[in-house]
């Protein structure tokens, strides 16, 4: 609860435009219906919140979800008291099949208008204070050769500086496949267990085949046995353009990338503290994009999450929240749906 509770704090921007539109809806009903509105403002107010709190990557979705849900409340106000109960019921139907359809567009669209415009780098930059002194940050939030930790793994540099790092990344775990325990069955069991998955499996590959999957979005190995934790690794390229006691600056890019990302973090001592602040340049990317750093307010999240780590406390971030929306959730139960169940999405 308080991890959720500190992620709508650091998502404040979102959810209060995503919660204005459908609000002023309610307004204008309020003004011309009177009292069904105190119906309606916890509808506008409680769907865009609970989409935030349970999807807190997802802010182009929550966008959707406010636009859909004030086309919803315009059209109800337009409901009479004279349509009696099944006439109501008729409606409330249609208004959620409409909610539905409404968001299947919208979704898709928001993200082409997002995606409008030449590339182009984007900074963030955001302060905060620690308890931790900045001998004691630095090595746990910076990127050098030899750092060698649960998250990060820097091998030495070339001669020219640069130097690998692998990126263990924690992730939802593979929505596909489920975690087998056999350790309880006897090796009948475990033997009819495994056929029976492996049928599964097959036949959930031939739905995904109709469905439109691309073969190479399928090819799972039937018996592969999945981390919980979902982890997986990434590998970057990082140059140490300069650094002190007190600032670090790297420059990061993929393997035959030449799009980079130029991270500054500085540690300046306050008190029994540090201020940290960090200064970051993006990869060339949408202009639309920066609306969803500011609507997240990225760089304090990002910055609060890798202070979390340093300084031993929960992680409370969007950054450390779920990744999934609720359309792929929609879409992939009804994918395992069709199948004749077996795995379902995670939670």
């Amino acid at each position: 609860m308080l991890a959720m509770l500190s992620r709508l704090v650091r998502l404040r921007r979102l959810a209060l435009v995503s919660i204005l539109p459908p609000m002023m809806v309610v307004a204008i009903i309020a003004v011309i219906k009177g009292d069904v509105a105190y119906v309606l403002a916890p509808l506008a107010v409680g769907l865009p919140l609970a989409h935030i709190l349970r999807f807190p990557s997802a802010w182009m979705e929550t966008l959707a979800v406010s636009i859909t849900l004030t086309i919803l409340l315009a059209l109800t106000g337009t409901i009479g008291a004279d349509v009696g109960v099944i006439g109501l019921a008729v409606r409330i139907l249609g208004l959620a099949a409409l909610g539905g359809f409404l968001m299947l567009v919208l979704t898709p669209v928001i993200a082409t208008a997002i995606s409008v415009g030449g590339p182009r780098a984007i900074t963030h930059r955001a302060a905060l204070r620690s308890r931790l002194a900045p001998e004691a940050l630095r090595p746990a939030m910076t990127l050098y050769p030899g750092r060698k930790d649960d998250r990060f793994d820097c091998s030495p540099a070339n001669a020219e500086g640069m130097f690998p790092i692998t990126m263990t990344i924690q992730g939802a775990p593979p929505i596909w496949v489920e975690q087998e325990d056999y350790s309880d069955m006897s090796p009948e069991e475990e033997a009819a267990a495994r056929q029976e998955r492996a049928e599964h499996m097959a036949e959930l590959a031939e739905q995904l085949r109709v469905e439109g999957f691309a073969e190479e979005e399928i090819a799972w190995d039937q018996e592969w046995e999945v981390d919980p934790s979902g982890a997986f690794e990434v590998t970057i390229y990082g140059l140490i353009s300069a650094s002190d006691a007190t600032r670090h600056d790297i420059i990061t890019l993929e393997e035959g990338s030449t799009d980079t990302i130029v991270t500054r973090m500085e540690f300046i001592p306050r008190g029994k503290g540090t201020l940290v602040k960090m200064e970051e340049r993006s990869a060339p990317m949408p202009p639309g994009y920066a609306l969803g750093f500011w609507l997240q307010d990225y760089g304090a999240d990002y910055l609060r999450d890798e202070l979390s780590l340093a300084e031993g406390r929960p992680r409370r971030t969007v950054r450390a929240g779920p990744k999934d929306d609720l359309l792929s959730l929609v879409a992939r139960w009804m994918v395992t749906r069709r199948s004749g169940g077996g795995a379902t999405p995670a939670e």
